[in-house]
């Protein structure tokens, strides 16, 4: 029996059985079961009489949803049947239906319109009468219904009817315009529906095509300039009482969140318009744009007035609308870099000034994140920039932020607790796996935004070490503390750096990819390197990476430098073997950390700290300044056994006085974390003139002491 025939008979003989029974038909609809038979007029005419003689909104529902599996499964009967399907799903949207039923209309109208775009007299015919009514239709819909799904719905489907018969729409323009921007304008105080704001930027940025090929870059032109006018005056209205002039008698209460809805509004069309398909290239005003971005990064609080009078009201609400402000600004040079590449690279080291600055003052974990993942971007798509300043600047700043990973003296203080009793201190017997039940467990990155931080900060080191105008002393700090992150987070548990378990695993790979990218350098580097990043590939789970790194790493593809001395990156491995500009930049950092009142990363004064080192029989003392010493040589690493093991406790008493306030920048000069890397020990000057040396007898003669002779 055929499957039509059983589907007609017993599942479609009524339209209450056609309702209960949808599921299982349409899953039955295929090709196969499509073809020509006689018992396939049947099922159409069914499906007709379920849309057009049905009074109830359900079973018209399911007559659309099964003309719709029918046009997916069979072009031909599709063609033939869509005058019918079309007018009747037409009159279907300019009554007031159930949503389920305008949805199923919608879905089926949009899916004729597109499914048979190859044939030409079908265009002709059907698409070229029908296609404007529909897209009137639905502009209609969009400003009478109050559903939001269908708003969203109908700005798709017109998005991709725009797309699909750009002249058709042409005599539509204005109408399709104005139910966009009543969007995207924000004149009323309702809180922005993003759904709806990114629905209607894209329908409102597709609008250009509608000119044809000549025509098209004049009316994306018009748009891209109403909108930058739209951001302009936005900006100008969130900062009124920090420029000349008096400020107009509005509500702020009001006025600041509606601009603020302009400003992203203005953004994403932005983003839109940029990114959309266009047939002919043409001039984008760059400048323009640039300039937007660059009054948006430039917005600071400074409270010095310049003599005008101002609502005090108003200056508070606009100095707490700047993080809101600076990340839209952030999201319009993303969109830029994204779209133009490096074409942007003038710009770049002005931006990139101005994100530094707000990042050196911003307070907002968010507001951060944003920051230096738009820095990201900005480095990734410009070409190399020569500024010094702006980079070494940045590099500074997020220093604290990567050495905040590393373990601080007060999660040594909450691992060993003490009890202070009458007789003094007695130590609290801890018992294994107690630190599960503890309800005030802390972590180094607890909230999302400081996990983001400090991603981002890594992510963004190893583009900064790539470039040659950072100085030379700030990439060996960088060294230094990557090479101290890669030994110290597989020791540390993932519990204790964030409740998010995928933290810990991502903070290692950003800091593999880092310390691959150093070892990558002279042969000095790669020798002292080696051993460290061979363990770490070692955990890699792709056998592929794995080969391909370790390759370069034995391999390397440019030739080492020829130079009297080894490159600077081998000197930055130890606190001892720092040069007086290191120590001078080293001891800046510090200072700015305690300006800033962030915490120090320091030993534990009084506390013996054992560490042991591999084959070392000599004990170097600690060096009271940081001086530059010479490099000693290296010994080749030929056998795997020779490749040291992980880092073990050293023994090794320090008594540090204690300070105001600790810092994490104190942990590239701990030597909690001293590098297991292999290394002759060399002695000192003072001490090689203080050493011994035996005594030699003048008189003795080898020649006659000397056997066998």
């Amino acid at each position: 029996m055929s499957i039509l025939k059983t589907l007609l008979q017993l599942h479609l003989a009524s339209d209450a059985q056609a309702i209960i029974h949808a599921p299982y038909i349409l899953s039955c609809i295929n090709p196969a079961v499509l073809e020509p038979s006689s018992h396939l007029p049947k099922w159409l005419a069914r499906i007709n009489a379920l849309i057009r003689s049905s009074k109830d909104p359900a079973a018209v529902w399911a007559g659309l949803t099964f003309a719709l599996q029918t046009a997916l499964c069979s072009k031909s009967i599709m063609i033939e049947s869509s005058s019918g399907w079309l007018t009747a799903a037409m009159s279907i949207l300019l009554r007031n239906e159930p949503l389920p039923t305008l949805c199923a209309a919608i879905r089926l109208i949009r899916t004729i319109f597109s499914r048979a775009m190859d044939v030409n007299e079908f265009q002709r015919q059907v698409c070229l009468p029908n296609v404007p009514k529909f897209s009137e239709a639905l502009v209609n819909l969009v400003q009478s219904t109050t559903v939001t799904d269908l708003r969203i719905y109908c700005f798709d489907t017109l998005t991709m009817m725009i797309s699909l018969h750009p002249s058709l729409h042409r005599q539509l323009q204005p109408s399709i315009a104005q139910a966009s921007l009543r969007f995207l304008d924000r004149n009323s105080p309702d809180p922005i529906n993003h759904r709806i704001l990114h629905a209607a930027s894209k329908t409102y940025s597709v609008l250009p095509v509608t000119g044809g090929k000549v025509a098209a870059a004049n009316l994306w032109r018009k748009s891209v300039q109403d909108t930058l006018q739209s951001a302009s005056q936005a900006i100008r209205s969130l900062r009124l009482t920090f420029e000349e002039g008096d400020c107009p008698p509005t509500d702020p209460l009001l006025d600041i969140p509606l601009n603020l809805d302009r400003l992203q509004s203005s953004i994403v069309v932005l983003q839109d318009l940029l990114t959309s398909t266009v047939k002919r290239p043409f001039q984008a005003p760059l400048g323009q744009l640039c300039h937007l971005a660059s009054s948006i990064l430039a917005c600071t609080n400074d409270t010095e007035s310049k003599g005008q009078s101002f609502d005090k009201t108003r200056r508070e609400l606009e100095i707490s609308a700047l993080p809101a402000l600076l990340e839209q600004g952030c999201v319009l040079v993303k969109t830029l870099y994204v779209s133009f590449k490096t074409t942007i690279t003038p710009y770049s080291t002005r931006l990139l000034n101005y994100i530094v600055f707000q990042l050196d003052v911003a307070t907002s974990q968010k507001l951060r994140a944003a920051l230096i993942q738009t820095a990201r971007i900005l480095l990734e798509n410009s070409l190399s920039l020569f500024a010094e300043i702006p980079l070494n600047r940045f590099l500074r700043v997020i220093f604290p932020t990567i050495a905040n990973i590393l373990p601080n003296s007060q999660q040594a203080d909450r691992e060993e607790p003490t009890l202070t009793s009458k007789k003094g201190k007695k130590r609290v017997r801890g018992y294994e796996g107690e630190e599960i039940l503890r309800r005030g467990q802390e972590y180094t990155h607890r909230n999302y935004e400081e996990r983001q931080v400090a991603i981002e900060a890594l992510k963004v080191l190893p583009i900064l070490l790539l470039n040659p105008s950072v100085s030379a002393p700030l990439q060996s700090l960088a060294s230094r503390l990557v090479i101290s992150l890669s030994l110290t987070l597989p020791q540390i548990s993932s519990a204790s750096l964030s409740p998010d378990p995928k933290f810990h695993s991502t903070l290692i790979n950003l800091v593999h990819i880092s310390s691959k990218q150093i070892s990558h350098g002279t042969s000095g580097t790669l020798s002292k390197t080696l051993p460290l990043i061979i363990r770490q590939l070692d955990r890699v789970d792709d056998k592929d990476v794995f080969q391909s790194d370790f390759d370069i790493l034995i391999h390397p593809r440019l030739p080492p430098l020829l130079r009297a001395l080894p490159h600077f990156e081998s000197l930055a491995l130890w606190k001892a073997e720092e040069s007086a500009a290191e120590a001078e930049t080293h001891r800046n950092l510090l200072d700015n950390e305690r300006e800033r009142d962030i915490p120090l990363t320091l030993p534990i004064p009084g506390e013996d700290i054992e560490m042991q080192e591999p084959a070392v029989n000599e004990s170097i003392g600690p060096s009271p300044e940081p001086r530059s010493t010479p490099t000693p040589a290296l010994a080749p690493i030929t056998e795997a056994s020779s490749i040291p093991p992980m880092m073990e406790p050293v023994s090794s008493s320090l008594s540090i006085p204690p300070r105001q306030v600790p810092s994490p920048m104190a942990a590239l000069a701990s030597p909690l974390y001293k590098p297991a890397i292999m290394a002759e020990v060399f002695v000192g000057e003072e001490e090689a003139g203080d050493s011994e040396l035996p005594n030699i007898d003048v008189d003795s003669d080898s020649d006659e002491d000397s056997p066998g002779v």
